[in-house]
């Protein structure tokens, strides 16, 4: 960790230590995702600074659009790093209307589809920094608290492609899962091996419309909730067709409704989705 013109440069892995000392007496109820747009991956390619990105963006703030100070607390880079920018006790300029108790992340980079795909480092660290606020200011993981500014704006950011879509839906399906099973890892909540960091068996998405959670690998154990099509959950141990995943330690659902996810690129400019396999079957969503 170290400080370089105000800025608190330090790894995913220093930011909890951090946040635990930070003293913050102003009320923060929103975590608020945003991109970069410019500078994007290629930028930073071509010079890997994050320092220089830092600086640019607050004179433009400053000078451009006459702002105290940079707009957003916290700033991630594609190669996992992240920045401390404006300190986190003061409001950003992130979304009008919603700063005085917001949190505002820029993501560098241009999530728009068709351009910048998440570093693997990338992804894991604005999960972990996701999960981390809400884990120091105790806030819920949903749509109330961890928030797009595409919600409230005509924009895209942080993308039309960040976590496989903007919307709220996206979020529930794809974003906010990955933070919740974060959460419960770093807060004790879910099994993990000695030095392992990811769920042992990775990550799975629920075929299902309705999955059933129960406290243990069978039908015979009690229903203690639902998981339904779409989410994504982490998946720790498997046993005699049931897998325990992410959350308390007593949640098991039936594998045969689980499939691994795997990344992929959409290479056409639009890709139709369809009911089933083939081109008989109607569409009913694009990429």
């Amino acid at each position: 960790m170290k400080t370089i013109k105000g800025f608190i440069l330090m790894a995913k892995d220093e930011l909890r230590g951090w946040l635990a000392s930070a003293v913050v007496d102003r009320t923060v109820r929103e975590i608020q995702n945003h991109h970069t747009y410019l500078p994007d991956y290629s930028s930073f390619r071509r010079s890997p600074d994050p320092v220089k990105w830092l600086d640019t963006m607050k004179q433009y703030h400053v000078v451009n659009n006459g702002w105290a100070d940079i707009a957003q607390n916290i700033t991630t880079f594609p190669d996992g790093a992240l920045a401390i920018c404006r300190p986190l006790n003061k409001p950003p300029a992130g979304i009008t209307g919603h700063n005085a108790q917001g949190i505002c992340i820029e993501h560098l980079g241009n999530f728009d589809q068709g351009r910048d795909v998440l570093t693997p480092e990338h992804t894991d660290t604005i999960v972990h920094l996701n999960a981390a606020l809400a884990e120091r200011f105790n806030l819920t993981v949903d749509t109330t608290h961890i928030v797009y500014h595409h919600w409230f704006h005509s924009k895209t950011c942080p993308g039309t492609a960040f976590f496989g879509g903007n919307t709220r839906e996206d979020a529930t399906a794809r974003f906010l899962p990955l933070v919740q099973a974060e959460l419960d890892r770093i807060t004790g909540k879910t099994p993990k091996s000695p030095g392992v960091d990811k769920p042992a068996l990775g990550l799975r998405l629920v075929t299902a419309s309705v999955l059933n959670v129960r406290s243990g690998p069978g039908t015979g154990h009690p229903k203690t909730g639902t998981v339904f099509a779409g989410n994504i959950l982490g998946a720790y141990e498997e046993n005699q067709g049931w897998v325990k995943i992410s959350g308390s330690e007593s949640r098991w659902v039936a594998a045969r409704y689980l499939i691994p996810v795997v990344k992929g690129r959409v290479l056409a400019d639009t890709l139709n989705i369809r009911t089933g396999p083939g081109t008989d079957y109607p569409v009913i969503d694009k990429l």
